[in-house]
C-alpha cells in the first residue's frame, strides 16, 4: 500500500562517469567502490539517512532530517576533495548532489514522486563536486549551519512543469550566513576546499550577503498550511481562509509564522508530527477546511502542537451566510491568536478584524497585491496595480484597495518610477483616488497619508504639518497617522518631534513587516539614529532581506557606525542591482527636506562605501574634460545642432527642441510617451528639470567634451544626467 510523507531525497552522481572508465575500468571501479564503502555508505548511517537504491554512478537517499541530510552532503563533498589529490586531474572522481525537501511516496523499501524527481534534477543543477538544494532546503538550514549560500533563482529543469528556485552550498566555515546572488549573472563554478574561488566570486561581483546579525533565533514557529477545500468549487473559500489567517496572523507580536511562500509549499499535504522535525523551529501547525453546506458556509480550524506528539490545542468550526464569510474567519483568527500569545493588544486585534468586502475574488486580487506592495521589490510593485485593479472592479466599495492602489501610485510618482508608469499619470491617479476615499470616509488613515505624503514632496512643509497635526489630533491611536506626522517633522527640521513620533509609530503599531521596518529604518538613519536602524533592518526575516533598499540603508548605517568594510559588502550588492545609481540620483530623492545637511551626512556615508558620485562613476578622472559656462553657452546656442540616437543604456532614443530652453525626450522604453524638460546654463552646469523626474525638481550636472576626437566643426559630447549619460554631436551649423 502506498504511503505519503515529507522527507529530505538526496541525489548523488558521479561525474563523467562513462568517460572514467573508458579510461580506465578497472582503477576506476575500484576506487569507486572503495568510496562507497570506506565513505558514502558509513556516513549516511552516521547521519542517519538511509540508502534507496544504487546505480553504476549514483544513489538514492532519503533523510527524516533536511538538516541531517544537509550535513552529510558537506561532509561527503569536503572529504572528496581531499581524497584524490594523488590521482591526475582528469582521472579523479567526484560527485554532484541534489537535496530537496518534499513529499515523497513509498511502494516497500522505493520511494517516488515529484519530491524525487526535483532532487534528481537538482543533482544536474550541481557543479563537479558540489551540492545544490531546494529553496525549502535553503530555508529550513540557513542559520543553523556553518555554510554560504549561492541562489542560482529558478532553474527550468526536465520534467518539472515549474521552475525550482535553487542554491548551491559554499561549504567554507568563513563564508557561514553568505548568500550570494547570481539570478542576473552567470551560474559560477563552485568547488569544495578552493576558498580562493569564493574569494573570486565575490570580487568579481556576484552578489554577497551578509547577515547585519546572527541569525534570528526560529523559537516556536507556526506553519499556517492552506485550507483544505471541501470540494473544487470550494477552493476559493479555502484560498480566501489561507490568505486572511497567514496575512493577519504575521502581524502579531510574539508569533513567528512561517513565510506565505513556504506555507502555500505544503498545499495538498496533510502534515502528521513524524513528518517535519523540530530543527526546522515549526513548533505549531495550523490547519482547516473550507465548505459551502447549501445556503450556508463551513470553516473548520485546528491548531497543533507538535513538539508535543501533535497535540490538538483548539480547534472549532464555525458556520454561517456567505456574506459572513470573512467574519467568521475574524473570530477564529482572534481565538487562534490569543491561543498562543495570550490577550491581544489594540492593533493586534485590528489587523485580525475582517477585511470590508465580502467578495472573495476581491479579497484575493487585493491580499496578493499587498504582499507585493510589502515586498519592496520594483519588479513587484508594477505587479500590483493590475492586482489591485481587480480588486476595485470586482467589489468599488472595497477601501483598502482604493489605498493600495493610491499608495502605489503616490511610490511610482514620487520615486520616478517611469518605466511602470508615466509619473504624471501616477501622481493624477494618486490624487484622483485619495479624493474618492475621502468623499466616502474623510478619516481614513491611509489616504490622508498619501495626500499629506504629495504635500511634503511637493515641499509644502507647513500645509503637510497642518493637516498631519490635525488628524493625528482627531486619531491619536492612530499609527499610519504618526508615521506620516513624523515625515512631515522631519522635512521640517523638528527632528525631536520627529522622533517622538516615530516611537509613538512602533508603539502603536502591531508587527511591523519587511518594508515597513525598512522604512522606519531609513529615517532612524536620518534622525542620527545608527543603532536603532540597524537593531531594525536586523528584524527584517532573512527571507525578505535581498531587497535594494536593505542594501543601501545597511550600507549607510554601517558606514555612519565606522564599519567601512561592511558597508562596501552592502554597496556592493546595491550596485550589482540598480548598475546605473548614484549620488547624483540620490539627491533627486532628499528634495522633500528642508535641511540640506540630511543629502550631506547622506552622501557622505554613501561616498565612504563607494557610491559614484554619477553614473557608472563617468566622471572620474574627466576633470580635464569638463566643459566651462562659456564653452557651454556656446555649445547650447544656434550655432551648433546636437545630433543623438542613442540614450543611456543603449537604447534608442530622439529629442526635440519646441522652443528655447525645452526638450521634449522620446525613450525607446517609454512606450511612445515624451518627457518633456526645461533647461539652463547656471554657472558651469547644465541644468534640467521635468516634472516627471523627482518630482519636478531642478537637477544640475556637468558636461564633457571629448577633445581628442572633437574638432572645430563637430564636438562629442557626454552630458551627465542623474539616471544615465547622455552621448551625442554637436555639428557646427553651415550658413
Amino acid at each position: 500500500m502506498f504511503q505519503r510523507r515529507l522527507a529530505a531525497i538526496v541525489a548523488i552522481d558521479m561525474v563523467g562517469y562513462s568517460r572514467l572508465v573508458q579510461l580506465d575500468e578497472a582503477g576506476t571501479l575500484a576506487r569507486q567502490k572503495a568510496i562507497r564503502t570506506d565513505l558514502i555508505d558509513p556516513a549516511v548511517r552516521g547521519f542517519g539517512g538511509r540508502i534507496v537504491k544504487t546505480t553504476g554512478d549514483g544513489a538514492l537517499l532519503e533523510f527524516s532530517s533536511v538538516v541531517s541530510a544537509v550535513e552529510w552532503a558537506v561532509a561527503v563533498q569536503r572529504e572528496m576533495a581531499n581524497l584524490e589529490v594523488d590521482i591526475p586531474e582528469d582521472r579523479r572522481i567526484a560527485y554532484r548532489i541534489g537535496i530537496n525537501l518534499g513529499e515523497i511516496v513509498h511502494d516497500g523499501d522505493d520511494i517516488f514522486g515529484d519530491g524525487v524527481n526535483i532532487a534528481s534534477r537538482l543533482e544536474g543543477c550541481a557543479d563537479p563536486g558540489g551540492i545544490c538544494v531546494s529553496e525549502p532546503v535553503f530555508l529550513n538550514v540557513h542559520g543553523k549551519l556553518d555554510l554560504g549560500f549561492v541562489d542560482l533563482g529558478p532553474q527550468q529543469v526536465k520534467n518539472i512543469q515549474d521552475p525550482i528556485t535553487a542554491f548551491a552550498v559554499l561549504p567554507n566555515p568563513e563564508y557561514a550566513g553568505t548568500v550570494v546572488s547570481a539570478r542576473r549573472t552567470p551560474k559560477p563554478t563552485l568547488r569544495f576546499g578552493a576558498v580562493a574561488l569564493a574569494l573570486v566570486l565575490i570580487a568579481a561581483g556576484y552578489l554577497a550577503w551578509i547577515w547585519l546579525a546572527p541569525p534570528q533565533p526560529r523559537g516556536d514557529r507556526l506553519l499556517i498550511l492552506p485550507f483544505a477545500a471541501a470540494t473544487a468549487g470550494d477552493r476559493s473559500l479555502a484560498d480566501a481562509a489561507t490568505e486572511d489567517f497567514i496575512a493577519s496572523l504575521s502581524r502579531v507580536e510574539g508569533l513567528q509564522t512561517v513565510p506565505h511562500s513556504i506555507s502555500l509549499g505544503y498545499n495538498g499535504i496533510a502534515l502528521e508530527p513524524g513528518d517535519i522535525g523540530l530543527e526546522t523551529g515549526i513548533r505549531y501547525v495550523l490547519d482547516g477546511m473550507a465548505a459551502r453546506e447549501g445556503d450556508r458556509i463551513e470553516l473548520a480550524v485546528r491548531l497543533r502542537d507538535f513538539g508535543d506528539a501533535g497535540a490538538v490545542i483548539w480547534e472549532e468550526s464555525a458556520s454561517g451566510a456567505p456574506a459572513d464569510f470573512f467574519d467568521l474567519l475574524a473570530g477564529l483568527k482572534q481565538k487562534a491568536a490569543a491561543e498562543l500569545v495570550g490577550p491581544l493588544s489594540a492593533p493586534e486585534r485590528s489587523v485580525l478584524q475582517a477585511p470590508a468586502t465580502t467578495d472573495i475574488e476581491a479579497f484575493l486580487a487585493f491580499a496578493e497585491a499587498e504582499r507585493f506592495l510589502a515586498s519592496g521589490n520594483f519588479f513587484e510593485l508594477e505587479q500590483s496595480l493590475p492586482l489591485y485593479e481587480r480588486a476595485i472592479e470586482r467589489d468599488p466599495d472595497f477601501l483598502a484597495a482604493h489605498a493600495g492602489y493610491a499608495t502605489v501610485n503616490f511610490i511610482i510618482w514620487s520615486r520616478s518610477y517611469n518605466t511602470i508608469r508615466y509619473t504624471l499619470d501616477a501622481l493624477e491617479e494618486a490624487e484622483r483616488t485619495v479624493r474618492h476615499i475621502l468623499e466616502v470616509d474623510d478619516t481614513h488613515p491611509d489616504a490622508l497619508g498619501v495626500q499629506i505624503g504629495i504635500k511634503i514632496e511637493k515641499r509644502q512643509w507647513n500645509a503637510a504639518l497642518t493637516e498631519a497635526r490635525g488628524a493625528v489630533f482627531l486619531q491619536p491611536d492612530e499609527p499610519r497617522l504618526r508615521y506620516v506626522l513624523g515625515q512631515a517633522l522631519l522635512a521640517a527640521r523638528l527632528y525631536d518631534e520627529a522622533r517622538t513620533e516615530f516611537t509613538a509609530y512602533e508603539d502603536l503599531s502591531p508587527r511591523l513587516n519587511a518594508s515597513e521596518l525598512r522604512e522606519l529604518a531609513f529615517h532612524r538613519l536620518l534622525l542620527g539614529e545608527v543603532d536603532r536602524a540597524l537593531a531594525l533592518l536586523s528584524r527584517v526575516p532573512s527571507e525578505e532581506s535581498d531587497r535594494i533598499d536593505q542594501y543601501i540603508f545597511a550600507a549607510a548605517a554601517h558606514a555612519q557606525n565606522g564599519e567601512i568594510e561592511i558597508g562596501k559588502r552592502f554597496m556592493d550588492l546595491f550596485l550589482k542591482e540598480t548598475v546605473w545609481n548614484n549620488l547624483l540620483w540620490q539627491k533627486g530623492y532628499f528634495g522633500r527636506y528642508s535641511d540640506p545637511a540630511l543629502y550631506a551626512a547622506w552622501a557622505e556615508a554613501l561616498s565612504a562605501v563607494g557610491m559614484p558620485a554619477s553614473p557608472f562613476d563617468f566622471e572620474k578622472g574627466r576633470e580635464a574634460d569638463r566643459l566651462e559656462q562659456d564653452e557651454l553657452v556656446a555649445l547650447f546656442s544656434d550655432e551648433y545642432e546636437e545630433i543623438i540616437d542613442t540614450g543611456p543604456f543603449g537604447m534608442p532614443y530622439r529629442q526635440d527642441h519646441p522652443s528655447e530652453g525645452v526638450t521634449v525626450m522620446h525613450f525607446g522604453w517609454m512606450d511612445g510617451q515624451p518627457i518633456t524638460s526645461r533647461w539652463a546654463i547656471r554657472d558651469s552646469q547644465y541644468c534640467h528639470r521635468s516634472e516627471a523626474v523627482h518630482v519636478g525638481r531642478e537637477e544640475c550636472s556637468n558636461v564633457y567634451i571629448d577633445r581628442e576626437k572633437s574638432t572645430d566643426a563637430v564636438k562629442y559630447v557626454a552630458n551627465v544626467y542623474s539616471f544615465g549619460v547622455f552621448e551625442s554631436e554637436f555639428r557646427r551649423r553651415v550658413d
